[in-house]
């Protein structure tokens, strides 16, 4: 897939994640995960999430810290349950099955067609199966 910012795309909407419950363990050893699109490398302290549908995805500690919070009795920094802070992004719906390549070699996520492919404010991208997506980011207003 070429890197087209989802923004630009015909059809690209604004978004946010529910603040549901997920559970989070960091990462002891740099390693890969295994995704619903793909696998993806992650380093030492990267935080693997556990999502509604029993998903696993790795998320660079930096990234993590900035958009995740932890519920009690989870201290900041402990495996336990987080919820994403409220964050507005761009959400695009697949027409047609894609890869997309993943920042600093990470991995490639395998798109299918009804997939969503998410953008950050900051350019991060990433991939929610549509059942997921339906479950898990606010509907499209």
């Amino acid at each position: 897939m070429n890197r087209v910012s989802i923004a630009a795309r015909a059809g690209a909407f604004r978004t946010c994640k529910r603040p549901l419950r997920v559970q989070v363990s960091f990462a002891g050893a740099a390693g890969q995960l295994e995704t619903l699109e793909g696998t993806v490398q992650y380093a030492r302290g990267d935080a693997l999430l556990t999502g509604v549908e029993g998903e696993l995805w790795p998320v660079p500690r930096e990234r993590f810290f900035a958009t995740y919070a932890p519920l009690a009795p989870t201290r900041h920094g402990e495996n336990g349950s987080y919820v994403k802070v409220s964050e507005q992004v761009w959400a695009w719906r697949a027409d047609a099955p894609t890869d997309l390549a993943l920042a600093g070699a990470r991995g490639t996520l395998h798109v299918a067609s009804g997939d969503f492919i998410v953008e950050s404010d900051s350019g991060e991208v990433w991939v929610v199966a549509a059942s997921i997506f339906a479950k898990t980011y606010e509907a499209e207003a």
